[in-house]
């Protein structure tokens, strides 16, 4: 049984649109491309198999964009120069989602289509960054059931995180207005201080107001107060297998990915 894959909401491309990754059935066509990188034909290949994982699975998030999954799920790379271009030997390669950094090219469908430089969260090797123990960079359980903290890291220091609640049908990074974070004396709880703003435009993002928010603020804050440092994160995670090319695309960018 499988237990490599992604937490419930991811959003996988099919015939039918955006569809969450654990409502696909057998059956269902979803885009594909050939695993081995020999064309970027791209075509609708049928799900042969779905598959939830048997039990919570350690949580990671290899890209800024909100993508959850455990840390050995392949997505496509290529090797470059400078993090911009590819290497003259480049080849494509299947990198699990806790290897992938800075110096890789990732393919995904948004914007041009193809090949995109410097879109992971950290500015050096994720293999080498455990800031808390847990074992690779993975989502930080808090004191709360799917409530979680995300921490990029610089050299290996921790620099900024990212709260997200994962009680919705799609994960929702939470954030209180940039405005009352920045202020000489902070206006929420210290708890959330240190927490990344400034995504207002992100669908997938709640903007809490100090004022009309605070049982909500207040609720967020004890759940990281309470959360200690040492334990990751955990979800169960969902998969497909696709005929013939056994690769698809999820997420709202389209990431490509190996099955």
């Amino acid at each position: 049984m499988s237990t490599h894959g992604f937490c419930a909401g991811t959003l996988v491309h099919t015939e039918q649109g955006l569809i969450p990754i654990q409502e696909i059935k057998v059956g269902d066509l979803v885009l594909s491309m050939p695993e081995d990188g020999s064309t970027e034909e791209k075509a609708y290949k049928r799900v042969i198999r779905t598959f939830k994982s048997p039990t919570k699975q350690p949580i990671t998030s290899p890209f800024l964009e909100s993508i959850f999954c455990t840390g050995d799920h392949p997505f496509a790379t290529i090797p470059t120069v400078d993090g911009y271009y590819p290497a003259d030997d480049a080849q494509l390669i299947w990198k699990a989602a806790q290897y992938v950094n800075k110096e890789d090219l990732i393919y995904m469908l948004d914007g041009d289509q193809g090949w995109c430089g410097r879109i992971s969260k950290y500015e050096n090797d994720i293999n080498t960054l455990d800031p808390y123990g847990v074992g690779g960079l993975y989502l930080l359980a808090t004191a709360v059931e799917d409530i979680a903290i995300y921490c990029a890291a610089n050299n290996g220091r921790e620099r900024a995180w990212y709260l997200y609640d994962f009680r919705f049908e799609l994960p929702k990074m939470i954030q209180c207005k940039p405005e009352q974070f920045f202020s000489r004396t902070p206006t929420v709880q210290p708890e959330l201080v240190d927490m990344e703003t400034g995504y207002e435009s992100n669908p997938d993002t709640i903007t809490l107001d100090r004022y009309q928010d605070a049982k909500q603020i207040e609720f967020y804050s004890q759940a990281i107060r309470n959360m200690g440092r040492e334990r990751a994160y955990t979800a169960y995670v969902y998969g497909i297998e696709v005929e013939d090319y056994h690769t698809y695309f999820v997420g709202l960018e389209g990431f490509w990915v190996h099955q």
